[in-house]
């Protein structure tokens, strides 16, 4: 703009020196020409003198200048005016034009006809942030984008050569922004009136955002024709009559026609009849401009006819008077999603209806604790009609305040993932057993537990029943021998430490034996339970009084000195003394020998306190009877001499001299089979040739260890039997040996078997061995060993008298064996003894949940038999059934 002004300056003054330097050149040339007029003009002759005389010629010369003055003033006066008006239209010129510029976003530049900066380009230097001096010369170039510079220089160069329109494009270095800036450039050349080149005049346009406008927009195209052709699900443009435009390949083979068949379909035709409708009114809406798309689940129909169930999207696309150009529709196949739906609603359905049906009570939990379910069997545990009666109630609610805080914790453990399992009490006195089972939401955190609780109540009962009857004496309710030995032996095992001293007392009843010869068992057992009461009534509460067997009583005295337990006894003795027992009119009474022990630090076991007890009762009614003794260890002398010392001594002469024999019983199977099983029992003769039942001297054989001997006696001889009568043997199934606790812990005894069988002819599983509950469970590994040994073998077993010393069911798990034998004292009397029916169908129903084979023993009569096979037990063995016999006599009667 500055050379502009400059250039206008120039033209005023340039006239105006022509114009004065004219008036100079003008009046010289009148100066140097004067005499030269003079002599041509004013000579005489050439000009008529009147005419020209001096003082016409000074008028003429002032007449002619004064008119080439006016002439060249009115010249230059013209001049001057169109010079003038000649500025002045270029200032307004370049006023329009330096408006344009700065209302233009575009750079306007110039360079010289070489295509270099000279003149500051102020625009140049605004648009890149940069000094001008950077850009003198060609350092424009510089600033270009590397990739750019080559071809924005050869399009330059091709211009400045040709002298042609330049255009071309590329990316400038922009210091303030820091930044590229896209730019689009366009350049004239400019030339001088002799058509020589001049300079170069340019616009500089920035593109950079519409560039990345441009980019954007494809690279959305780009994205969009990607997911169209990708393929994972079915794209369509379609027209607002419902026929396609444009659909990517996935669409066609979703209904299985070729591309040329789906053409000619419209979407409606390929709708289901059913949804058609539905889809038809919201098409509606949108080409109503209600909305501009909608989203739906339908269901197409395929080629083959089998229904398609898709999501579908369709949007609109408008023009602007606001009417439907097309449709973009999305169609998401999810036929095998909806089809595993119904299948997993249809299993939902037929589990929430075993849930229902289900005995158990199934419940959910959510974190807060609160019920969020409970299933029919739940609803009736708890008295409720409506599942909205427990909804949002706290699971611990129910929950009895003792087992609260340990339940709670439990709980808190599965919400980490640990799943429990455990049983509680409710409020209401119910046993419940329950677990809780974490449940894992899509984030895989536990968000709720599954409960699953059993009412066992009744169980609860059985089982505390069956475990009061495992550890107390079921005539009279007192503590058995089994729980007084495992008192015992606790208050042994602390005396060392405590050094405390405690005392036993030992009381067998005088003259009990008469009772039962004259009045009969019933009323033994009557006086037994009233005798009972009377000596529960007296003892201490903290003495554990039991009954150990027939008429003998013992009562541990804890803390208690042996002077302090004597007067016990005495009261003991005294309460016995003023009871008096009628029966049938008649009035008995009784006494009672009593043997006192002190139980401290130099007590070695409890086999050697009760034999001191037994000694020390024994002495006492040697001395009469109806006495206390206390005992001295001199008085094991004079006992071993009588009393158990007999049976030692009968036992062991029985055995050198071969007077034992083998009974048989029948063992018969409930479900009607020919099945044959049979028992071995032992039998003593005596001197005088009579027959002496086990009970008789297997006691003292126990005490004294010589069970093992009398064990040894039966499995050789019982296997010689088989082995001789090989022809009956055939037929029968199997033959039960009874084995003592001793004999399981005998290595010798397992040996004797082993060799006995394999020197025989006899199969192993024509044996079957009965051990005690008892003996099982005090020698739990080595029965095991013994057990595992045999089954090798073949051979069977049975666990004899269950439920006499029953703890606990869990040692049954752990235990091979293929039969338990139901302890008679629950069996005898289970047709007038509810509690005892339920024992027994307790226990059938344990046995048989373990793969055992179960059978009662004391069936005595047909009724009771009946109500086994009502109960499902296998097999009956008693009085009821057969009676034991020699096993001569069986087979003769054979």
């Amino acid at each position: 703009m500055k050379n502009n002004k400059k250039l206008r300056f120039f033209n005023l003054h340039y006239f105006k020196s022509i114009f004065f330097l004219s008036g100079l050149v003008l009046a010289l040339l009148f100066w140097l020409i004067d005499p030269f007029i003079d002599a041509v003009f004013f000579e005489k002759g050439t000009i008529h003198e009147e005419f020209f005389n001096p003082g016409a010629h000074e008028a003429f010369m002032r007449f002619f200048i004064s008119i080439v003055i006016i002439i060249y003033s009115f010249i230059g006066s013209v001049l001057l005016t169109k010079s003038k008006k000649l500025n002045t239209a270029l200032e307004s010129s370049e006023q329009r034009y330096r408006s344009l510029i700065e209302a233009t976003t575009s750079i306007i530049w110039t360079t010289n006809e070489y295509g270099e900066f000279i003149v500051p380009q102020t625009s140049w230097e605004n648009f890149t942030g940069q000094p001008w001096e950077e850009h003198q010369g060609f350092g424009w170039t510089k600033k270009i984008h590397p990739d750019d510079v080559e071809h924005v220089k050869k399009a330059w160069g091709k211009a400045c050569e040709e002298k042609i329109f330049y255009e071309t494009s590329g990316r400038v270095w922009n210091a303030g922004l820091n930044d590229w800036r896209d730019f689009e450039v366009r350049a004239v050349p400019i030339n001088n009136p002799d058509g020589s080149l001049r300079e170069w005049v340019g616009i500089i346009t920035d593109i950079t955002e519409r560039k990345r406008s441009e980019v954007a927009l494809i690279n959305s195209e780009q994205r969009f024709r990607r997911y169209f052709e990708l393929g994972l699900m079915g794209m369509a443009i379609t027209s607002p009559d419902k026929a396609w435009l444009e659909f990517n390949d996935t669409l066609p083979q979703m209904f299985d026609y070729t591309e040329e068949e789906f053409r000619n379909l419209s979407w409606a035709e390929l709708t289901y009849p059913d949804d058609l409708e539905s889809e038809v009114e919201q098409f509606e809406r949108v080409l109503a401009g209600e909305i501009d798309g909608y989203s739906m689940e339908k269901r197409f129909v395929h080629k083959s006819g089998k229904v398609i169930y898709a999501i579908i999207s369709a949007n609109a696309i408008r023009n602007t008077e606001g009417f439907v150009d097309y449709f973009v529709v999305i169609i998401h196949d999810i036929s095998v999603l909806k089809r595993t739906e119904i299948k997993l609603r249809s299993s939902e359905n037929k589990y929430r209806t075993l849930i229902e049906s289900s005995p158990y009570c199934i419940h959910q939990i959510d974190m807060d604790g609160l019920i969020t379910s409970m299933n029919h069997s739940g609803l009736k545990m708890l008295n409720l009609k409506e599942e909205s009666e427990i909804i949002g109630v706290p699971y611990l609610d129910s929950i009895n305040p003792d087992d609260k805080e340990r339940v709670s914790n439990l709980m808190n453990y599965a919400f980490t993932g640990e799943a429990q399992e455990f049983e509680f009490t409710s409020i209401g006195g119910l046993d419940f057993r329950s677990s809780f089972v974490p449940i894992y939401n899509e984030d895989e955190k536990v968000d709720r537990l599954l409960g699953i609780t059993l009412d066992i109540t009744e169980r609860k009962i059985a089982e505390r029943q069956l475990n009061f009857q495992a550890s107390h004496d079921s005539l009279t309710g007192l503590i058995n021998r089994q729980e007084f030995e495992r008192r015992a032996e606790r208050l042994l095992s602390t005396i060392t430490i405590t050094k405390d001293e405690h005392a036993l007392c030992f009381m067998d009843l005088d003259q009990f034996k008469v009772i039962n010869d004259t009045c009969g068992h019933i009323a033994g057992d009557e006086m037994l339970r009233q005798l009972s009461a009377i000596l529960d009534s007296v003892v201490r509460k903290r003495d554990t009084l039991a009954r150990l067997g027939g008429d003998e009583f013992g009562v541990l005295m804890e803390h208690c000195s042996i002077e302090d337990a004597h007067r016990v006894a005495s009261s003991l003795q005294s309460a016995i003394q003023d009871y008096q027992f009628l029966w049938e009119k008649r009035i008995f009474k009784v006494s009672v020998s009593i043997g006192l022990v002190s139980i401290n630090e130099t007590t070695i076991s409890f086999t050697e306190l009760l034999k001191d007890a037994d000694a020390a009762c024994y002495l006492s009614k040697e001395a009469g009877r109806n006495r206390i003794h206390i005992f001295n260890p001199d008085d094991l002398e004079a006992v071993q001499r009588q009393g158990e010392m007999q049976w030692v001594e009968e036992i062991n002469r029985a055995l050198e001299e071969d007077r034992f024999c083998l009974y048989i019983q029948t063992i018969e199977a409930l479900d009607g089979s020919s099945e044959k099983h049979h028992e071995f029992l032992i039998r003593m003769i005596d001197h005088t040739g009579n027959t002496v039942p086990p009970g008789a001297f297997l006691p003292a054989a126990e005490r004294y260890n010589l069970i093992s001997k009398i064990d040894r006696w039966v499995i050789v001889n019982a296997i010689s039997l088989l082995n001789n009568n090989f022809e009956y043997i055939k037929n029968t199934n199997s033959f039960s040996i009874n084995l003592s606790g001793q004999s399981l812990t005998d290595p010798t005894i397992l040996n004797l078997i082993t060799t006995t069988i394999d020197e025989s002819g006899i199969e192993g599983n024509k044996l079957c061995f009965e051990i005690t509950e008892t003996a099982a469970i005090s020698n739990l590994s080595m029965a095991i060993k013994f057990i595992t040994a045999l089954k090798s073998k073949g051979c069977k077993f049975a666990l004899d008298d269950f439920g006499s010393g029953l703890s606990s069911f869990g040692y049954l798990k752990k235990l091979p064996v293929d039969y338990l034998k139901i302890d008679g004292m629950f069996v005898k009397d289970i047709a007038d003894d509810p509690i005892d029916h339920a024992m027994v169908k307790s226990i059938n129903e344990i046995g048989h949940v373990m793969g055992m084979h179960t059978i009662a023993e004391f069936v005595e009569n047909d009724i009771t038999k009946g109500m086994l096979k009502e109960i499902g037990v296998d097999y009956v063995q008693g009085y009821g059934v057969d009676k034991p016999q020699p096993f001569e006599k069986l087979l003769t009667n054979q």
